[in-house]
């Protein structure tokens, strides 16, 4: 995802009103903690990509490291704003970003104000081009592509609901003569390249429960067992095999399964999930080997010893509290004395 943020951004002057921010810096938990964290993360959508911010551990170290926080805090603050809706929970569970529908909103505002296309992702928009008060009425000069949620359609609500039932009537007809029908031309038929796809998903189905058998298999005794492969699991692993090629998907599980970091040895007896495996900002981490054991060399004889801590998240009983967050902000901003 391209980074497509903004220089400046303008605030509301009642924000102070909005009964969900008076909930958040009300709280005995966080108080006015809760505030700074929600406008830093606020700040970090509009500098970054202008209307979103990947909901990943690295955005919550950066908060942390920043503002001096202990991590679980900073964690528990953005699950709260996601709770009384300052950002939009379902994105966050089914696309781990943060935005919001007046986020959005504001992101266009600018857009138009600077002659610039907002470029929404379809599986981000929560705003309609029709309930935009930015967007022109007058759609003549711009050309209908079907997709409004993209933000580069005109079409109204009810054309995009019925025009998507007719295409999906379509294929599933088509599908259902090609199965009937071995001999069936599939190239005379209409839709072909739903039909294809639908016929593609049932080698994905193969693949999906060839990975889930590996999985349970080679690491039973290092992590939770996969019961079932969800659709929501489906398409995250697809777009990992996409990515990375299907054979780096056994690789990444492999070298998961040597982590002692991963299987639980860590300051917070955390283990890693094959939710979390498959994440786009996780798998590429256990595939390059991050949290692959280290070998340190003894000072009294010169022997390597293996690190179960994997030295990235190592809090021993020496250290003082947040030891992690010095050690990233030393490296992220050679920053000395955190």
């Amino acid at each position: 995802m391209a980074k497509n943020g903004l220089k400046y951004y303008q605030a509301d002057t009642d924000r102070f009103n909005d009964s969900r921010i008076l909930r958040l810096v009300n709280t005995s938990e966080f108080g006015m903690t809760g505030y700074v964290v929600y406008e830093f993360l606020l700040n970090e959508i509009y500098r970054q990509y202008g209307y979103f911010l990947p909901y990943d551990e690295d955005s919550l170290i950066s908060v942390a490291i920043y503002w001096r926080l202990n991590e679980d805090l900073v964690h528990n603050i953005a699950e709260y704003c996601l709770k009384i809706g300052l950002f939009d929970k379902e994105q966050a569970e089914n696309n781990h970003i943060l935005t919001s529908k007046s986020i959005q909103e504001r992101y266009s505002t600018y857009c138009k104000r600077y002659n610039r296309n907002p470029d929404i992702e379809a599986r981000f928009c929560l705003i309609l081009p029709q309930n935009d008060k930015n967007t022109p009425r007058n759609t003549k000069n711009h050309p209908q592509n079907g997709d409004a949620r993209a933000g580069i359609g005109y079409k109204n609500k009810k054309e995009i609901i019925k025009e998507k039932g007719e295409k999906e009537k379509s294929a599933d007809a088509t599908f259902s003569s090609a199965v009937a029908d071995p001999e069936l031309n599939l190239e005379e038929k209409t839709e072909i390249e739903v039909v294809e796809e639908k016929k593609e998903q049932v080698v994905k189905r193969n693949e999906f429960d060839e990975i889930k058998d590996y999985w349970n298999a080679n690491t039973s005794t290092a992590f939770p067992a996969i019961t079932k492969m969800t659709d929501k699991r489906k398409k995250l692993l697809r777009a990992r095999i996409n990515e990375y090629g299907l054979e780096a998907i056994y690789r990444a599980i492999d070298r998961a399964a040597r982590s002692d970091f991963l299987k639980g040895q860590n300051s917070r007896q955390w283990q890693m999930t094959f939710d979390w495996f498959i994440l786009p900002t996780n798998f590429p981490k256990v595939l390059e080997g991050n949290y692959d054991n280290k070998q340190i060399t003894s000072q009294n004889n010169g022997t390597n010893i293996s690190n179960p801590n994997n030295g990235t998240y190592a809090d021993n009983a020496e250290r003082k509290p947040y030891s992690r967050i010095q050690e990233l902000g030393r490296t992220r901003f050679n920053l000395e004395g955190l």
